[in-house]
C-alpha cells in the first residue's frame, strides 16, 4: 500500500480484516531521507543561510514529515481497530505497534545538515510516545513502542541492495563519513541480526510499554554532549 494516501491504506486494512479480523503486530518502517544543505556554518552566515534558504521546501521538508509522521499516523489510525481484536485471537496477547524511528530524533548534533531527516525524525518519537499513552486505556489496550536505530546497511544509507534487497556496507566509507561528524563509535554498521532481535523482543514482550530503544553500536554514547 502506499502510506501516504489514506485510500490505499483504508483498502489495505479491509483486505486484511475480511481476510484476518485482527492484526497482532503493526510496524511502522517507512521513510524517506530529506538531504542535507551543500554549505555549513564553517562557510560563513551568507552561505550558510544561501545553502538552507535553497533547501527544497515541498521535496525535503514537507515530504520528511508526510512520510516519516504523518503518513505513520494514520495508518495506525487505520489498523487501531484490528490491533485492538489481537487479544481475541489464538495467542491470546494484546496488540502491538513497532515504530521505526532513529536515533537522528534525539541528537542535537544535525549530522552534516541533514534537518528535515532529523526533525522529522523527533516528531516520530514524540509521537510515539503520545501514542503509547493513549493506546493504553483499557478501552484499547495496545501497546506502542518505538526504536532509534543507529546506522544498518539499507538503500539509504549505503546507496544500493542487490536482487534480495539487501545491502552491504563498507566500513573505509562508513569510518570516514562517522569521522566527519567528530564520532569515534561505533566502528560498523550494525547487522540485520542485531536489529531483528530487537524487533522480536519488541514483538513478544508484552511487559514493554511506551519505550523507544536505542540500538546504535554506541553512536549516541559517543556523542553524549548532544542528546
Amino acid at each position: 500500500m502506499d502510506v501516504t494516501s489514506k485510500d490505499s491504506v483504508k483498502d489495505a486494512v479491509a483486505v486484511i480484516k475480511e481476510k484476518e479480523g485482527f492484526v497482532n503486530i503493526l510496524v511502522n518502517n517507512a521513510g524517506v531521507w530529506g538531504g542535507r544543505t551543500s554549505a555549513s556554518a564553517q562557510d560563513g552566515p551568507d552561505a550558510f543561510s544561501e545553502a538552507m534558504l535553497a533547501e527544497d521546501k515541498e521535496g525535503a521538508w514537507q515530504r520528511s514529515f508526510d512520510v516519516n509522521v504523518t503518513s505513520q499516523y494514520f495508518v495506525t489510525a487505520a489498523f487501531l481497530p484490528l490491533l485492538a481484536k489481537a487479544i481475541s485471537g489464538p495467542t491470546g496477547r494484546v496488540g502491538s505497534v513497532i515504530n521505526n524511528c532513529s536515533m537522528a530524533g534525539l541528537l542535537r548534533m544535525s549530522q552534516n545538515r541533514q534537518f528535515p531527516y532529523n526533525v522529522s525524525k523527533a516528531a516520530f518519537i514524540h509521537l510515539t510516545r503520545q501514542l503509547a499513552f493513549e493506546f493504553s486505556h483499557e478501552q484499547v489496550n495496545v501497546r506502542v513502542n518505538g526504536l532509534a536505530l543507529g546506522y544498518f546497511p539499507s538503500e539509504m544509507t549505503t546507496g544500493e541492495s542487490n536482487a534480495e534487497n539487501e545491502s552491504t556496507e563498507s566500513n573505509e566509507d562508513f569510518g570516514k563519513f562517522l569521522k566527519s561528524m567528530g564520532v569515534r563509535i561505533p566502528t560498523r554498521m550494525g547487522t540485520p541480526q542485531e536489529l531483528a532481535s530487537v524487533v522480536l523482543m519488541l514483538a513478544t514482550n508484552d511487559f514493554v510499554w511506551g519505550t523507544v530503544m536505542i540500538v546504535d553500536g554506541g553512536f549516541t554514547l559517543a556523542v553524549p554532549g548532544n542528546m
